[in-house]
């Protein structure tokens, strides 16, 4: 099956469609993945709040031809416009027909040059189609509109690092939907050994991202990672942007704990631009670990990155934590640096206080008589940066039931018993504590003792 992507600018537009402007109209009924979703309209508001750009989306199943529809919908999709300064953009995707359209509005066309348009198409657009991924199209065509649009605001022109093959608002490419998961995986085998993470980093650097390898099976790749690439679509424009940040990371360190390493910007909270990257030694040889940097770390509109709350402390992400110790993650999942105030005291270990708790059933007379029967730990407080926060991701109010330490499961574990089993934690070790939280769930969290 064949795609035929038409990308097409117009200069002109109507005001005013509905009483809420729909950011996204999926009258084909192909994006499910809510978390796409969700990060496409973070970026979204944040494109019309900086720059003024309302950006819609519309999918269709109609065979009415590609460009009359487009026109209509445009027209009908801002009649309630959201832009003060006319500043629209339509991306139409027509299943039925295989094509996509880009309408673009007259005040736009200065900054979403024909020659934009084209690089847009080639090097941006045409690799996740191909890979039959619309929804992460979507989400990294958002992307690249909201990088242009930065550049736009810094008076700079857009200059294609390439030769352009095609030029015009016209222009149009044939493309193969492949659902195999080797599309477009071209690069060179490279199979070296890196003795540190900087060896590592700085080969990725110039043997793949330099040279637009997208060769998922090199050996500086970790075997989760290599599984993971062989998944994602990797287009050159990615690859450049990468090496555009990691030229502004000057203050980068390396941080080691036995097999797992982090190399990092010093300052967390002023440096956000900097991603950290993360290592692991298999086989000898220190190879990055994307697999879990792509589960752990996230970014805003802005390419600031943070963790996912969520997902920080899963599967191998606990190994990576202690590069962050010292550092306060606040509510969405930003790094600060803590308030000297509220730092761990000397004589703590993991950094945290608690208070008793019991469950319902016996008289209060009844846990007064007997206390070491019932009372339980409740965490009250947690010290910002401290280990109980960063390693194991302990939260006020959690109610702990059960602690996992040394491999050895303690069950309806007491007040004073969680503080001496927690304490027992070898270094080095995994401890899991069994709680509920202040919403009532189970949950279980686990973390790598200091």
């Amino acid at each position: 099956m064949k795609i035929f992507l038409s990308i097409v600018l117009i200069t002109s537009f109507s005001i005013n469609l509905f009483s809420k402007p729909l950011l996204i109209k999926d009258n084909a009924f192909i994006i499910t993945n809510q978390k796409i979703i969700k990060q496409y309209t973070k970026y979204n508001k944040q494109l019309l709040k900086d720059y003024d750009i309302d950006f819609r989306i519309i999918t269709t199943n109609t065979e009415v031809d590609i460009n009359n529809f487009s026109n209509h919908a445009f027209n009908d999709m801002f009649k309630e416009n959201r832009s003060k300064s006319g500043k629209n953009l339509l991306m139409v995707i027509g299943i039925k027909q295989q094509k996509l359209r880009l309408e673009v509005s007259n005040a736009l066309e200065p900054i979403y040059t024909d020659v934009f348009v084209s690089y847009l198409e080639r090097k941006g657009v045409i690799p996740y189609f191909k890979a039959n991924k619309i929804e992460d199209a979507i989400y990294a065509f958002t992307e690249l509109i909201r990088d242009r649009a930065v550049e736009a605001k810094n008076n700079k022109e857009f200059i294609e690092p390439m030769e352009t093959l095609s030029i015009g608002g016209g222009a149009i490419n044939n493309l193969e939907l492949d659902n195999s998961e080797n599309y477009d995986k071209k690069g060179e085998y490279l199979s070296n050994t890196y003795n540190t993470p900087e060896e590592s980093l700085d080969f990725y650097i110039n043997e793949v991202l330099k040279k637009h390898n997208k060769n998922p099976d090199l050996e500086i790749y970790t075997d989760k990672t290599k599984e993971f690439w062989k998944k994602w679509v990797v287009t050159e424009i990615n690859q450049d942007h990468e090496i555009h940040n990691i030229k502004k990371c000057n203050d980068t360190k390396v941080y080691t704990n036995n097999n797992y390493a982090v190399i990092r910007s010093i300052d967390l909270e002023k440096n956000r631009l900097c991603s950290p990257y993360f290592f692991k030694k298999e086989k000898n040889s220190w190879k990055l670990d994307f697999a879990t940097m792509s589960k752990v770390i996230l970014f805003n509109h802005e390419m600031q990155f943070h963790f996912d709350l969520e997902d920080r402390l899963k599967d191998e992400g606990k190994y990576y934590a202690f590069a962050f110790d010292g550092w306060k993650i606040g509510n969405n999942g930003f790094l600060f640096k803590p308030n000297p105030k509220y730092v761990t005291p000397k004589g703590y270990r993991w950094g945290f206080s608690a208070i008793n708790w019991y469950k319902p059933g016996p008289s209060r007379e009844e846990v007064k008589t007997h206390r070491n029967k019932y009372l339980k730990a409740m965490i009250s407080y947690i010290y910002q940066g401290s280990y109980a926060e960063i390693r194991l991701g302990l939260q006020q109010k959690d109610y702990v039931e059960d602690v996992e330490v040394n491999g050895i499961l303690h069950k309806d574990v007491l007040f004073d018993d969680f503080f001496k089993y927690i304490g027992e934690a070898k270094t080095g070790s995994l401890v899991k504590v069994y709680l509920y939280d202040y919403k009532h769930n189970f949950i279980v969290r686990e973390g790598i003792a200091p």
